[in-house]
């Protein structure tokens, strides 16, 4: 058990920073095919799984810069839970303003372009992405078409004369605050949903084993009861009786319930009689022998007479 535990715990480490890698077709940007015709993309509502381009979730963190208001400015990030809170906590301490684009058209989500992917330690940290403010765009095309002078045409609000892109100083403070902040919470969060996912699994063949074991060890225990008491009855129909043993009750006797057989011999006394007319003598007769000598008298010779 323990050492299954080791090796999940190891798995898990090892996989764990990779989760945080992102290709650069992972999130909706790509990379310009050259610095002057930058490919548009457009970014979608929410950052649930999009099943049919196979992309990973993301967040997206709108701002923009005080000094380059005809820019908007967005940081792509694959860490959705804690991250983009710490990204807009230091967007706003470096002077940037944070956008709410929940009500925003389809229209806001679309004309976006990469500027730089931020990796660090082989983890994608965010994407900033960049485009032109349709507002500030629409507010200096009105103006443009109303002035009928140079000086009314002319000023920040001409399209052609604006930068292709935000400045690099401005782009370098959004860089630095994507290198310097590590997304640890979001990476260990994703690790402990995987090790508690892993203990889980774990809990769960260990409790469906002891259940299966337990089952068979029940059955097993049936069996053999049954098969106990199926010799039993066998043994039962030609069983003979054991005089030795518990089997065989010994009869106990009282020698005051048996009768009593006793043998007596008793000698008759004949008494020799005077000689009879004829001149002759009785002899003495053999003993008489009774069963009861107790119960009955001697039977003599005379009462026989």
């Amino acid at each position: 058990m323990h050492s299954c535990i080791a090796t999940l715990l190891s798995i898990l480490a090892i996989l764990s920073p990779a989760l945080g890698i992102l290709t650069a077709n992972d999130l909706p940007y790509h990379d310009p095919q050259s610095p002057q015709t930058p490919v548009e993309s457009c970014l979608r509502r929410y950052h649930n799984y999009d099943a049919a381009y196979g992309k990973l979730p993301y967040q997206t963190v709108f701002f923009r810069h005080p000094d380059e208001s005809h820019f908007e400015l967005a940081i792509l990030t694959a860490y959705i839970e804690f991250y983009p809170h710490t990204l807009k906590a230091w967007l706003e301490e470096r002077n940037f303003t944070i956008r709410d684009f929940s009500d925003s058209t389809d229209s806001d989500l679309c004309g976006w372009r990469e500027y730089e992917s931020v990796v660090v330690s082989g983890r994608r940290h965010g994407q900033i992405g960049w485009r032109r403010n349709n507002l500030y765009l629409n507010a200096g095309a009105s103006q443009s078409s109303n002035s009928t002078s140079v000086e009314g045409a002319s000023g920040s609000y001409i399209s052609h004369i604006d930068p292709i892109k935000p400045s690099h100083d401005t782009v370098e403070v959004v860089k630095n605050i994507l290198l310097n902040n590590t997304p640890y919470a979001d990476i260990y969060s994703t690790r402990c949903f995987w090790l508690e996912f892993g203990i889980g699994m774990l809990g769960f063949g260990f409790g469906l084993y002891t259940l299966t074991s337990f089952a068979i060890h029940r059955e097993r225990k049936k069996k053999l009861k049954a098969l106990k008491d199926s010799d039993d009855i066998e043994l039962d129909q030609i069983r003979v009786q054991d005089l030795s043993g518990s089997g065989m009750h010994r009869i106990e006797t009282n020698d005051a319930d048996v009768a009593k057989f006793d043998i007596e011999v008793t000698k008759q006394v004949m008494t020799r009689s005077s000689p009879s007319s004829t001149g002759g003598g009785i002899a003495t007769p053999p003993p008489m022998y009774t069963l009861d000598g107790a119960g009955r008298s001697a039977v003599s010779v005379r009462d026989m007479v």
